[in-house]
């Protein structure tokens, strides 16, 4: 997906919240220094690790050539609710346009 907004929210949570006790036990294994907090450390990372599963970046279904079908399924799509090319449009563009188009969709025009 294009846009953090898209992401499901317990999934965002989670992964805030594992990579903030990562950065508390690392700041207390650099301070006191002891196996116990570097453990601590370790299982943290072993599990943000496990938080993201690995992708196939080669052949037919890569991730890459699935990344460039949907960012064309996305230009195609906003393309019909604007006159600029979307291709050329900054990221601030893009994302208004998106935010637009949803506060649109809230208030039941299209």
């Amino acid at each position: 997906m294009f846009f953090p907004d898209m992401f499901d929210l317990t999934i965002k949570m989670d992964m805030f919240e594992e990579r903030k006790q990562r950065i508390i036990a690392f700041c207390e294994a650099v301070k006191t220094k002891k196996t116990k907090d570097k453990k601590k450390l370790l299982q943290i990372e072993k599990r943000l690790l496990q938080m993201v599963s690995p992708k196939n970046f080669m052949g037919e279904n890569s991730e890459e050539i699935s990344f460039e079908k949907n960012f064309q399924f996305l230009c195609h799509g906003l393309n019909e609710h604007t006159n600029k090319d979307v291709k050329k449009m900054t990221v601030v563009e893009v994302y208004s346009l998106i935010e637009m188009l949803k506060k649109r969709e809230q208030n039941g025009k299209k």
